[in-house]
């Protein structure tokens, strides 16, 4: 009996461990209206502009409505040979308890990699930069939406299950450097992302 128990005890522990939703981030083919684009032209922003697309999760979880930090999850995605769709299959897969079916908040975050490798560096190092410099720098964000995740999958490679974005994300309209108090919010959530890993 005791083994039975043990056994049921590891059996639940692993599907905890292991049944974590899963998306993948895409807009390509997607609808007319998630492309990436140039907010001062109305222009699908082109490869060349070396942007990245990068898929941030409210980390409250399903229980997203009371508040939480948006943290990246998954890789980020430069914009593909069609002008203003990214396009790959980067699996993002959240902690335990965060299971397949359930409803979860999303934003997805474009910014210039010549800046960063991620939309906080990016922010940080367009701070320092003259104002003839701020206003050639492109940033954008979609409105937060939702979408209820598959899975589940415990493993790094793409989930067969995840729910694709495509049809789901919102269009990224991109303009110059935001004001310095946007910069200054983005400081502040490194600094506290540095501090909560330093616990």
């Amino acid at each position: 009996m005791k083994k039975l128990l043990t056994t049921v005890a590891v059996a639940g522990i692993t599907a905890c461990a292991f049944g974590q939703g899963s998306v993948i981030l895409n807009n390509f083919p997607g609808t007319a209206g998630n492309s990436v684009i140039v907010g001062a032209t109305g222009q699908d922003a082109a490869t060349t502009a070396n942007l990245l697309a990068a898929l941030y999760w409210n980390d409250a979880g399903v229980n997203f409505a009371g508040g939480g930090t948006f943290v990246q999850v998954g890789s980020t995605l430069p914009i593909n040979i069609v002008p203003g769709r990214y396009i790959g299959s980067t699996a993002s897969t959240f902690g335990a308890g965060n299971l397949g079916g359930t409803t979860h908040q999303f934003q997805v975050r474009v910014f210039q990699s010549t800046l960063g490798a991620t939309w906080e560096a990016a922010l940080t190092a367009a701070g320092g930069l003259t104002p003839a410099e701020q206003a050639l720098t492109l940033f954008g964000s979609s409105t937060l939406f939702t979408s209820l995740v598959g899975g589940p999958d415990g493993l790094p490679t793409p989930d067969p299950t995840a729910t694709d974005l495509a049809n789901i994300v919102t269009r990224v309209s991109l303009s110059p450097v935001p004001e310095p108090s946007v910069i200054a919010l983005g400081v502040l959530g490194a600094l506290a992302l540095l501090f909560r890993r330093r616990k």
